[in-house]
């Protein structure tokens, strides 16, 4: 008879072990449950503040009547117009892949030439591309290549051969100087 006590006994501690680790997981779990639902609501109330904000830009840029601020009202009162504003532009960076390339005033090589590049100077694509293209003995190669408009760093815009710029920094062989011949 105390055979089968001792064998009754085991499986009520087990089960008692298991209960108590299924009521510690489920503790915890709530808990983490209730830690990510609060960041969550935190996030939602940082979205609604941003729209709130971006709609009162949006009414302050249309116009609206207002009334004439009052002489005891000395708060400092601004219209859309006189609010700073951050506008981004987007560009292009390209850079020079020929030393001293020149940067013309018409695309083409009978353009004049409103200043000079060196290597690997950043340049601003303006986005505008020539519909033909040119033909041109670089020294070491010939390239087909159109014209780009480009705004350089110090404010010139102009037109650079499209071989002598790329979207990284790239160089290409230099110019071969042509040998003189001696009769």
């Amino acid at each position: 008879m105390t055979k089968k006590k001792k064998n009754s006994i085991l499986p009520k501690v087990e089960l008692i072990i298991i209960g108590l680790f299924i009521c510690f997981f489920l503790v915890w779990s709530v808990s983490r449950c209730n830690a990510t639902r609060a960041k969550y609501a935190q996030l939602e109330e940082q979205v609604e503040e941003a729209e709130a904000r971006a709609d009162s830009i949006a009414s302050q840029s249309a116009p609206q009547p207002q009334a004439p601020p009052s002489q005891t009202d000395n708060k400092d009162v601004r219209s859309a117009d006189e609010i700073p504003r951050t506008i981004r532009e987007r560009y292009t960076p390209l850079y020079v892949s020929i030393d001293d390339l020149n940067v013309r005033s018409d695309p083409g090589i009978n353009g004049k030439i409103i200043t000079t590049l060196k290597l690997f100077e950043e340049v601003t694509f303006l986005n505008e591309v020539t519909n033909f293209e040119q033909e041109i003995n670089l020294g070491f190669e010939v390239a087909k290549e159109p014209w780009v408009k480009i705004k350089t760093e110090r404010g010139y815009v102009g037109w650079v051969y499209g071989a002598g710029v790329h979207y990284y920094k790239k160089s290409r062989k230099p110019v071969e100087e042509p040998a003189e011949e001696v009769n």
